[in-house]
């Protein structure tokens, strides 16, 4: 047998060996002992000393930020990365003014400003709020936010603006967070829990790898945020509840015995009935529905809310329209980008946990709408803002 032929059958024994948790262990121990030492994490900044010791622009400062490379005393674009500048702020030099205070803001698409962005952004509102004396004037406000930006590239640019010595760390990041790189042993046990559980289980068992990602780059921050002064600020991302309609593709995943074509004439049966007006009928057959699924359609939840709405239930309209949005993650199908419920609930924990202040816009947008579900007011699409929702 050649080597070609062996290949394989090495990598699938490879794959056995590592799946379990002695060799996650393993893989962790190799990544340690292939990684160079070198300074560790930065040492906690003395309380008795002023919170940007040093010029960033000096020989202590980061030679690369984002796509802007240190020339001499300032960051100026790379040629060498133009294929990404279109990712990021569209400035040819960072502003780093010395005597002023340092705000960065660190996020993906929604922080960008998508669909406003160069001419608007969540940066440059937050800029023009403190120009207007709502906060410290003398203050540059430094958009380090990243289109399509994973956890690898937020945790990337925060250590590179760690460097440039920050009073304030601005975050607005989340909805794509689902994107995780799962380890052989997380993998192992999805598989497990669809064997044992179906959908419903694996989905719930993704969603908590996600929470325990989340809070693992949360608690990043925090110690990158206190080894260099900075405090944080900590942007809770919502999604559009009321008007974003799923892609047709999201339907629901493989059900149990007869339980897809049950779940195909209940759907019709629901459908109907909120056509002829028989709403309590209707969200009688929602229900059914949604528990036959175990909540992993949004197409179910999505009736379910019609339904409830029809009733004049509004807190089951906004949980089923909370399910219909989380419904997808998990099932690994392709779907918008979007914030998981659990995630904005440990954003709110890890923000309790390490003081962060917090802006949730959940909160928020209910308050400024008298209740009502975020929509197109606030929104544009699934997750990036209008003009009144990133002001």
């Amino acid at each position: 047998m050649s080597t070609h032929d062996l290949n394989p059958l090495y990598t699938r024994r490879l794959s056995e060996l590592l799946s379990d948790e002695n060799g996650t262990l393993a893989l962790a121990l190799l990544q340690k002992l292939g990684t160079p030492d070198t300074a560790g994490p930065p040492a906690p900044a003395d309380p008795a000393e002023p919170s940007r010791p040093a010029d960033p622009s000096g020989p202590s400062g980061p030679d690369t930020v984002g796509v802007w490379r240190r020339s001499g005393q300032e960051y100026v674009r790379d040629p060498a990365l133009r294929d990404q500048w279109r990712y990021w702020a569209d400035l040819d030099r960072l502003p780093l003014t010395p005597g002023r205070g340092r705000t960065v803001v660190l996020g993906e698409s929604a922080a960008r400003g998508y669909f406003y962005d160069p001419a608007f952004s969540f940066a440059s509102v937050l800029g023009d709020l403190l120009a207007q004396g709502t906060g410290p004037a003398d203050v540059d406000v430094l958009d380090l936010a990243r289109t399509n930006a994973n956890f690898g590239d937020l945790e990337r640019v925060l250590a590179q603006a760690a460097g440039l010595r920050p009073d304030a760390l601005v975050v607005y990041a989340g909805n794509n967070w689902n994107n995780i790189d799962l380890t052989p042993h997380q993998g192992q046990r999805l598989a497990e829990a669809l064997r044992s559980g179906g959908y419903p289980a694996a989905g719930r068992l993704f969603q908590e790898f996600v929470v325990e990602r989340s809070g693992r780059f949360l608690d990043l921050l925090a110690a990158t945020a206190a080894g260099c002064g900075a405090a944080v600020t900590l942007v809770v991302p919502e999604f559009n509840l009321a008007d974003w309609a799923d892609e047709r593709s999201l339907v629901c995943p493989v059900l149990p015995g007869d339980a897809g074509p049950r779940w195909l004439r209940l759907r019709a049966r629901t459908a109907d009935a909120l056509r002829a007006g028989r709403d309590r009928e209707a969200l009688d057959l929602a229900r059914e529905l949604t528990g036959l699924d175990g909540g992993t359609s949004p197409v179910s939840a999505r009736l379910l809310a019609r339904a409830a709405a029809a009733c004049g239930d509004q807190a089951l309209r906004e949980q089923a329209l909370v399910t219909a949005k989380d419904a997808a993650v998990g099932l690994f199908t392709v779907h918008s980008p979007r914030i998981l419920a659990v995630v904005q609930d440990e954003m709110r924990r890890k923000a309790r946990e390490h003081g962060f202040r917090l802006v949730d816009l959940p909160r928020l947008f209910r308050d400024a709408a008298g209740g009502a579900l975020p929509g197109r007011r606030f929104h544009l699409d699934y997750c990036h803002l209008s003009f009144e929702g990133v002001s």
